[in-house]
């Protein structure tokens, strides 16, 4: 999926909660999919919303916190 798709199927309310909430961050969305949305914030952190699984990939990041459908990585 192009960015711009991921960034289309994100809805209004989150779109609007996300820039409320992190301005003047810089928030890049990574994945948003059913089930699965993953965002980049500032280039230090990675959120992760949504039951399906993920796992950033790399060892460059490390985890921080977790829940149920959701989990915060921050960059190592």
């Amino acid at each position: 999926m192009k960015q711009a798709d991921m960034c289309a199927a994100v809805t209004p309310e989150l779109k609007s909660c996300v820039t409320c909430c992190f301005s003047p961050l810089q928030v890049s969305v990574k994945h948003a999919q059913k089930f699965l949305y993953v965002a980049e914030i500032d280039g230090s952190l990675l959120m992760k919303i949504g039951k399906a699984k993920y796992e950033p990939g790399s060892q460059e990041w490390k985890a921080l916190e977790s829940g149920k459908n959701w989990g915060i990585w921050q960059r190592a």
